[in-house]
């Protein structure tokens, strides 16, 4: 595993509100571990298996899912 910084553009602005332990939740759904947010601001610390880019994109799908509506992960 290696540890990576995930950002979530635009989170907590105006409507697209993703609480940060719902956040770290699906981040935990998808395999990272000890997955650590900073404020309110989409920023996330784990430990993220195998491709960095596939849990990118499957973070962005999973926030979409649950929340309805897209961010892009950076």
């Amino acid at each position: 595993m290696t540890t990576r910084i995930v950002l979530l553009r635009a989170v907590n602005v105006g409507p697209a509100q993703l609480p940060m332990a719902q956040l770290k939740e699906i981040a935990t759904e998808l395999g990272a571990t000890d997955p650590r947010t900073y404020i309110a601001s989409g920023n996330l610390v784990a430990d993220v298996p195998g491709d960095a880019a596939a849990f990118d994109r499957a973070l962005e799908r999973a926030v979409e899912e649950r929340f309805a509506f897209f961010r892009d992960v950076i």
